[in-house]
């Protein structure tokens, strides 16, 4: 036989390798078993994972004594953290609150301003660039 249809055995008995109860394989497979030493340690390893997850599902797994307290802490910690965001951000708004009311009628102007000096900017930037004038740096 060759080699890749060998291989090919190879894949078609460990695609059956979850049903690994002898009397599920078909008789192809058990023969292959018999003479393929990659696909019987294949199995093995295949036995040995699933029997190790199986005992998971029946075991008494306790976390470490410290790690109650290390949850505590830190959940202590983010709650101070964000009442410390929470004052500043409440303290930020009353700034800014004061801050809006002084500007009021002039941020419209403001954004008029800001807008005709970004449009010069453009044309003065275009023109440069048209006529090979360097602007100065």
């Amino acid at each position: 036989m060759s080699e890749k249809a060998d291989a090919m055995e190879c894949v078609k008995a460990r695609e059956l390798f979850p049903a690994f109860d002898e009397q599920k394989f078909p008789p192809e497979v058990l023969g292959h078993l018999e003479g393929c030493e990659e696909c019987k340690a294949e199995l093995s390893e295949f036995r040995a994972l699933s029997a190790g997850l199986g005992s998971l599902a029946t075991a008494d797994i306790q976390p470490p004594s410290w790690l109650l307290g290390a949850i505590t802490e830190r959940v202590a910690e983010t709650a101070r953290r964000r009442a410390v965001v929470e004052g500043a951000r409440r303290q930020m708004g009353r700034v800014t609150t004061g801050a809006s009311r002084q500007l009021g009628e002039h941020r419209v102007a403001t954004g008029s301003a800001l807008g005709l000096a970004m449009l010069a900017g453009a044309l003065l930037f275009g023109r440069t660039r048209k006529h090979g004038v360097k602007a100065a740096a």
